[in-house]
This record gives C-alpha cells, structure tokens and sequence, in this order.
C-alpha cells in the first residue's frame, strides 16, 4: 500500500532535528547516520519503511543509553541500541519525519507502532522488533481492536475494520487461531525423528505455501526475518524426512498457492513481497530453489517490476543446475527392439526440419598453400616467387553443432492436444498401418509423441553421439537417440516450470557452440512435424 501522507504531522523542531543531526549534517556523520540517509532517499514510502523496519532490526541492547531529550535520541540512533520501546518511538518519529500518521501503542510488556494508510481512517499494526537480537518469544494478546480508527485524533471512528484478503476457499489462518495451528504443526513436523536408512514421505503440514504468500506477507511484514526462519527450517525437515523432497514441495503446495497468489489484491504484488522471496531464496535449501524461482519468474515475467526483474534474470543465470545422468539403456531392456526399430526407422525416414538444420549445420571455410593445383586453388606468384608453395586451396566443410533439448518446460497439455487435432484430422494412412503393426491404436496418440521424438534425435549428426536430453524439471539429463518415456520428457501441466537461460545450460555441459532447443520451439518443430506426417 502507498502511504496517504498528511500535512503538519512533522513539527517545526522535528523537522529541523533530523535536518541538522541525521540526515544533512554539515560535517562528516557516523555509518549509522548514512545508512539512515540511504533509506530517506528510498522511494515509494512504502518500501522506505520496509527499509526502516529492518534497519530497527540491527539495533541490540547490549549496553544502557545515557542522555535526555534530543542528545539521548542521537546516542541510540548512533549506538544503535535499544529494545521495543525505542524502536516504536524511532518508528513513530520518522513516520511523522515524513508526515505519515502513526502512533504507538504499549501494554505491559511490549511496545508496537501502528500507521494508517489513509489518512487515520483506519490502522495497521507494525511489530518493529523486541529487545535487540533476543529471541524470547512472547505470548500477546489480540490486538486486533487497535485496529479500529477509535481514539484516533486524525479521523473520527467510521466503524469499519482493515478487512484482510481472502486466501482460499480453505479456513483463513490470518486469525490468531489460525496462526496458532500453523505454527504448532510446524513446530510438531521440524521436531519429528529421522531414523538412517527410513525416509518416506512425510509432507509439509497443510496451508504451509500461505506463508509465502503476498497476503500473509502484508499482514505480517514486520517479523518477516522470523516467518523466513520458520519456512527455511521447515524446508530442511523436508529435505531429511522426504525420498523426493522437491516433488513432494511442489505437487502440494504450488497449485493452492498459485491459487492464492490469484486471489490477492494488485497492491499487494509489489517489489516488497518480491523483494522478500529474493531474500527467501538465497536461504532455502538447493532443492527448494527451484519452487521460489518459479513463483519469481512468473510475478516478474510481465514488465512491471523492471529492476527485480533483472535480479530474478541474474538469479536464473545462477542457479545451481545439477541434474542426475541416467543411462538410457537401463529404461530400454524391458522395451520391445521391434518397437524401437519401427520408431527409428519411421523418424529416419521424415525429412529434416529445415529451421532446426539451419541452426545446427555451419559452414567452415578452410585456406591451406599447396605445392600442386587442385580444384578451386589460385595461383599465388608471391608465393612461386620465393620457391614454396604457391596454390592456395579452397576447403569448404559442414560443421554440426551438439543439440541440447531443453524439456523441462515443455508443455504436455498443448503437446497431447496438437498431436489428437491432427490424428483427427488425419495422418498418412502408411503411417498408422506400421505403428498400429506393433501396437494398439488405443496409444496411437503416444506412438505419435514418441515418433516426434525420435525424430527430433535425428537432428543430430551421427558423428557427434546422441543429443543431450534435459527433462523432468532440470533434475535428469541424458545423451541418447532413443528416447524413451521414462526420461520424463514432457511435465505435467499442474507443476511448476521455472525456465533456465540457454547460456548456463551450455555452461554446464561444457558445449559453448550448442544450440538448446527449449520453450516454443518445441511448438515450432511440433508443427513442423505434424505437417510431415499429415494425410
């Protein structure tokens, strides 16, 4: 949300104050100083005080603050020291600085800050931290009721709450009650045993993927560095207790999250909450990495967000790619040899796909002086001249390029769909007699998508081995012409695709020269296939 700023909210001294002491001094000033002024010249407001919160964050209180007045306030800025009710009058005093309603509420124990967007019509409440870097946890009642505009000197009480987004058909757990269960489960899962030698399956407690989400971030972006330890930890759990961690990560919890992500207001999807999952991914563990980029990736895919963008890119350009090699061989022994005959020799038979061969085929011209003239050699009579060699012979050669299929994001749903439009509207009839020879014209939609496969591995010269295959999300890879369906080379459409740019991809398969071959072009050569084999 961007803050509603209102007039006369910042005092004459104030205002002179944090002139003179903090943020333009005339002379040199402390680092503490500098990194305040760095976050005044952070725009919007809102990310401003993002950027505030968790400069309160760093202050500790390893030592007491003398002073009175303004010299006491310049001594904990400067110290950085100070617990809860330091930090909400800080809070409170730079929120007024730049004439942003807030006002600081205490009980007993705590001190909170709350900051009305709108102009003291209604208020949310911001935790900015405790007593310095302790992690006591404290059990507080339900300050919901502060909330409401009663008391407010700005605005009168229009007696309407902040209503909370809603998440999903599901209960919400934005309510204490709500919160209480989550954190139980997960406290209960991270404390489970794991035995050597007994992984299973034991998932992620249900509604996990809210805390990700941009609803729970607004409602809770001032203990944003607790919530991140809370998903990290739980994340390594997973990663203990789990065979496929990864799989069990994002089969569950990416389609209600997508859903929820769906849900939330536009105001909501801002560079904050991106900004976090950008920290957030930097502290999940490998496996997990792919599920944040993915939820990145498509937040930041449309243009809005420019400069996270650009860090997501860099991000993609990181990633740890390590996937398994497997031998082909081990999914072809119980397949039938007449089956994978049939396949290749249907495939070798189609012509090639004239874009894929452009890329793939270049032409090298070679110049070497020879003592005798050949076809294409000039005279050189410099060369005659001095007594050596003096025809200079022209070499034409076709170099081909190692062909990487980038699977991973390759779409099943269109894939079945474009090959059963063209079934039905008809395939050479030569064609369906030797496929429907050696089997049932129950699969002839999978006969089909195996034969475009095959026929995409003829694209690679036979003096260069087998195209590599990059499938099943980036977790396998394998160098064969004999595709099989057990490589995984399509992704079921429920599941996240986080998309990796070519240049790592050729990065780790040592092979700078290769062409990756991923996202549309699949669709391209599909339609290039389906038109060769149309009745």
């Amino acid at each position: 949300h961007k803050p509603e700023t209102c007039e006369h909210l910042c005092t004459a001294q104030l205002q002179a104050f944090f002139d003179e002491y903090v943020f333009y001094p005339t002379g040199s000033c402390c680092r503490a100083f500098e990194e305040l002024q760095e976050i005044n010249r952070v725009t919007p407001l809102s990310r401003r005080l993002l950027r505030l919160i968790r400069w309160l964050d760093t202050l500790d209180d390893s030592y007491n603050i003398t002073g009175e007045g303004g010299q006491l306030l310049l001594n904990m800025l400067s110290e950085k020291q100070g617990v809860c009710r330091h930090k909400a009058m800080i809070f409170q005093l730079f929120c007024h600085y730049w004439e942003i309603p807030a006002r600081v509420v205490k009980n007993t124990f705590h001190s909170f800050v709350e900051i009305s967007f709108d102009g003291g019509s209604s208020w949310r409440c911001y935790q900015v931290g405790g007593g310095g870097h302790s992690h006591r946890d404290v059990i507080e009642s339900d300050w919901r009721q502060y909330n409401q505009t009663a008391g407010a000197l700005l605005k009168p009480d229009q007696g309407e709450a902040l209503p909370c987004a809603p998440l999903s058909d599901r209960p919400s757990v934005l309510s204490d009650a709500g919160i209480d269960r989550l954190l139980a489960s997960l406290e209960k899962y991270s404390s489970l045993p794991v035995v050597s030698g007994s992984l299973s399956s034991e998932g992620l407690p249900d509604d996990w993927e809210i805390m990700l989400s941009p609803q729970f971030f607004d409602a809770f972006r001032a203990e944003t560095g607790r919530w991140s330890m809370i998903i990290v930890k739980s994340l390594k759990t997973l990663e203990k207790l789990s065979c496929t961690p990864a799989d069990d990560l994002e089969k569950k919890h990416h389609p209600p999250l997508c859903e929820i992500i769906s849900m939330a207001p536009a105001t909501m999807i801002n560079d904050a909450w991106l900004d976090w999952l950008c920290s957030l991914y930097q502290l999940v563990p490998v496996y997990a990495k792919r599920f944040v980029l993915t939820i990145l990736q498509g937040q930041t895919g449309s243009g809005e967000h420019q400069e996270l963008s650009r860090a997501v890119a860099q991000m993609s350009l990181n990633y740890p790619l390590n996937p398994m090699t497997i031998n082909n061989r081990d999914f072809l022994e119980g397949s039938d040899k007449q089956l994978q005959n049939v396949y290749r020799g249907l495939a070798e038979a189609l012509p090639s796909s004239r874009w894929l061969s452009d890329k793939l085929i270049r032409q090298s011209i070679s110049r070497q002086l020879s003592y005798h003239p050949g076809d294409n050699s000039v005279l050189v009579p410099e060369k005659m001249l001095l007594g050596g060699p003096a025809f200079l012979l022209h070499a034409t050669a076709e170099q081909h390029k190692t062909v990487i299929f980038d699977l991973s994001s390759n779409c099943k749903k269109v894939l079945d769909k474009k090959i059963n439009d063209q079934i039905n509207q008809g395939i050479k009839p030569d064609l369906v007699k030797m496929l429907l020879a050696v089997g049932s014209a129950d699969y002839l939609q999978e006969m089909v998508a195996t034969l475009y496969f095959y026929w995409l591995a003829t694209h690679q010269s036979s003096n260069s081995g087998g195209p590599i295959w990059l499938c099943d999300q980036y977790a396998v890879c394998c160098v064969t012409r004999l595709p099989t369906k057990g490589c995984g080379f399509t992704t079921p459409d429920d599941l996240p695709k986080v998309h990796l740019p070519a240049q790592l991809i050729k990065e780790y398969f040592c092979q700078p020269d290769a062409e990756v071959v991923h996202g549309d072009d699949f669709l391209v050569l599909l339609d290039e296939f389906l038109g060769l084999i149309s009745a």
